[in-house]
């Protein structure tokens, strides 16, 4: 039933999808008992470090100082969220192509909380720019394509942590709780759970 609803999700926004940009655009897979993916583009994707920052600073405040700069770079606009209305995107920060939606209680994080989102956020508008609106809105209706373009992020995120100085130990703690998040968030429940292993194993690529 999932996969009914998912390929009907895919067939109704094609009409909306042009027949240019679509750079990395193929069916999305089914999985064998080994949790191995029909085609293992997706999880390539997935594994892409070409997006990443070269170089984040150490040290908190320099790094979002950094993200600011980067940010103006790429044409972006930091834009507050006025308040949480009824969905469960209002609580998050968001990336358009041309500004990123801050979550209401940006003000209350940590700089190195707003660091960290922002390399992250930064990101997403690689991926715009990259991809094409065409094929950044055909991902996101495949949740093998939302899982891709959000493990890219987040691990940039804990790049930026564990340059920060976080032990491999407290970002273990964070990436059992992101994965989780993620599925719930980011509705991959099509994906096998055993994929959750898979994007810890992702994220652990950078350790030392």
């Amino acid at each position: 039933m999932a996969d009914r609803v998912r390929n009907a999700l895919i067939l109704s926004l094609l009409p909306l999808v042009s027949c240019t940009s679509l750079k990395g655009i193929v069916p999305p897979p089914s999985y064998d008992t080994q949790c191995t993916p029909s085609d293992e583009r997706w999880v390539a994707w997935a594994e892409d470090t070409s997006h990443l920052a070269n170089g984040v600073p150490s040290d908190p405040q320099e790094a979002y100082d950094a993200a600011l700069v980067e940010i103006d770079r790429l044409g972006l606009k930091l834009v507050p969220k006025a308040e949480v209305g009824s969905t469960k995107w209002d609580g998050f920060t968001t990336t358009f192509p041309d500004r990123i939606l801050l979550d209401p209680k940006w003000e209350e994080r940590t700089v190195e909380s707003q660091a960290a989102i922002l390399w992250h956020e930064i990101v997403h508008k690689k991926q715009w720019d990259d991809f094409g609106q065409d094929a950044m809105t055909f991902r996101y209706a495949v949740a093998e394509g939302r899982w891709g373009l959000e493990v890219e992020a987040y691990r940039e995120s804990f790049r930026v942590l564990r340059n920060f100085g976080w032990s491999e130990d407290r970002l273990g703690s964070e990436y059992k709780s992101r994965v989780e998040s993620l599925w719930e968030g980011y509705f991959l429940q099509p994906m096998p759970d055993c994929m959750k292993a898979k994007t810890i194993e992702i994220w652990k690529k950078d350790a030392a």
